[in-house]
């Protein structure tokens, strides 16, 4: 397209009403046309018209673990997205493929409070059985399989499991408002050190 305004103006020349409207009508078609959302944004020059794109990107991250609560009847029901400890994916509130982090239905857990309101979600694991005491249980029939639980307490390890905090989720009293407090972004690498002392097992956490 070409320029909108072709009138020109003389020095002392008289300037009449119609001129004065076509460079009112020229100004206005310079004017970049209104536009909410993406889509084409098209304005008007003096040499033509120019086309942009008003385009905006909004992606989700999902990390490994992140927590979700969904209130169903009077059950806080929650899931974790799915990541790996020592390359396992975890079970959630049970054994058995079943209950993997990965399968379809997607697999929920309960949330239980204590008296101020608060859930805490743990990735928890055992060593397998045996004298061998593998580092974690690979066998997912068993119940030291890793494993996200909720608890209504802090938790501590024990020779028999130990336990990495994934976020803790609070209730509101009154309002039943929930609030998700993520504590971990990352799939994990861990080692199960066992000393002497009865419950002396130690377990330590990188993320990968």
């Amino acid at each position: 397209m070409g320029s909108q305004f072709v009138t020109r103006f003389k020095t002392g020349e008289d300037i009449s009403a119609n001129q004065l409207n076509k460079l009112v009508n020229a100004v206005q078609t310079t004017l970049t046309m209104p536009y909410l959302g993406d889509g084409p944004v098209i304005s008007y020059g003096g040499g033509g018209t120019t086309i942009t794109t008003n385009q905006t990107t909004q992606q989700t991250i999902l990390y490994p673990w992140t927590i979700s609560v969904n209130k169903v009847g009077s059950e806080y029901r929650f899931t974790c997205r799915a990541g790996t400890m020592n390359g396992l994916i975890p079970t959630i509130s049970g054994t058995g493929p079943s209950n993997l982090l990965t399968a379809l239905p997607t697999p929920y857990g309960v949330c239980t409070f204590n008296g101020d309101g608060n859930c805490w979600i743990y990735l928890r694991a055992g060593p397998k059985g045996g004298s061998t005491k593998y580092w974690p249980n690979n066998n997912i029939t068993d119940s030291s399989y890793p494993q996200i639980i909720a608890s209504n307490a802090i938790l501590t390890d024990s020779d028999n499991f130990g336990h990495i905090l994934l976020g803790m989720v609070t209730k509101t009293p009154g309002t039943e408002t929930i609030t998700v407090s993520q504590l971990l972004y990352n799939s994990v690498w861990s080692q199960r050190n066992k000393y002497t002392l009865p419950d002396s097992a130690a377990y330590f956490y990188w993320p990968m």
